[in-house]
């Protein structure tokens, strides 16, 4: 009996076994059909000519692509790509295939050429002989300072007009004349970006980088070096204007990750936690937390 035992479970097993691979291949038939499918409506038809793309290219002297599919990628080496991802081109393989890194992941690999088209044109790319080539970061999570309802990825390469210091942690810290990579339109006065000379990112108001032909007529003007104290005056006005708020009452900081303050106080509106809580900073104490939204109201100007 334990005999017959033994063979009805390795049986079942192979069972199992067979049925799961079964699945496998079908999922991968399906996969593959789904690919060259795609692959056929990007080239036109089987058999298309080698893609010929009017890359654009960053100061680095890099050609930008756009993914138009997802791929997940076949095998070891390959570069997995997701709709609407910005793609460095690196080496033409032949037959369609490219090799490239993915801006917003880092990672390299294999894809094909069709999966692809070229960048939509940006404006105010600066040549530079000495602009680093534009490295993937991870991508940033915390919320800005003027709080964003949508907000839209564009990698354009500007320089700054003014100093930036860094009074939020959020905050870019940048010099007149740094090389700065936008990466992400977060409103209308605010964008997030990389300061190529540091390495580091942050946000930073639009109207603190421009072209290079905007920071010679500030220097010419003489009006660049005085730009901090300008550029403060700026933001300090977009904080007020945008997210000034005034306590309709009193809030005790019970938790550590509390806000208080008094009714009355003006508290600037930093980011939106949920639906029920605003993250800030109360003007009076300098202090930083959270509180209800229903404690304040926009303090009018």
């Amino acid at each position: 009996r334990e005999k017959a035992e033994r063979e009805k479970a390795e049986r079942e097993k192979a069972e199992r076994e067979e049925r799961e691979q079964t699945e496998r291949e079908e999922r991968e038939r399906t996969e593959r059909e789904e690919r060259e499918k795609a692959e056929q409506e990007a080239s036109g038809a089987k058999g298309a000519e080698p893609v010929e793309l009017s890359p654009i290219a960053t100061s680095g002297g890099e050609e930008l692509y756009v993914s138009l599919f997802d791929y997940p990628g076949e095998q070891d080496g390959d570069l997995a790509l997701t709709e609407g991802c910005t793609i460095v081109k690196l080496e033409d393989l032949g037959d369609n295939w490219w090799t490239g890194r993915c801006v917003e992941t880092g990672q390299t690999g294999m894809f094909p050429a069709t999966y692809v088209e070229s960048a939509p044109a940006k404006k105010d790319v600066p040549p530079s002989s000495d602009a680093a080539p534009i490295e993937a970061t991870p991508a940033e999570t915390a919320a800005p300072n003027a709080m964003p309802t949508a907000a839209s990825s564009k990698i354009e390469t500007k320089v700054a007009l003014y100093s930036f210091g860094q009074d939020d942690p959020e905050d870019l810290q940048v010099e007149t004349g740094d090389t700065i990579v936008v990466t992400e339109t977060v409103d209308d006065d605010w964008v997030r970006a990389r300061n190529e000379k540091s390495g580091a990112e942050g946000l930073i108001p639009k109207n603190f980088i421009g072209t290079p032909e905007e920071l010679a007529a500030l220097e010419e003007e003489g009006d660049a070096e005085d730009g901090h104290d300008a550029g403060e005056d700026v933001v300090e006005e977009q904080k007020h204007d945008a997210n000034l708020y005034s306590a309709v009452f009193a809030f005790s900081a019970d938790n550590e990750d509390d806000l208080g303050f008094e009714e009355n106080d003006d508290i600037i509106v930093i980011r939106d936690e949920d639906e029920n809580w605003f993250f800030g900073r109360n003007v009076r104490t300098g202090q930083e937390g959270i509180f209800p939204k229903t404690y304040v109201e926009p303090k009018s100007s």
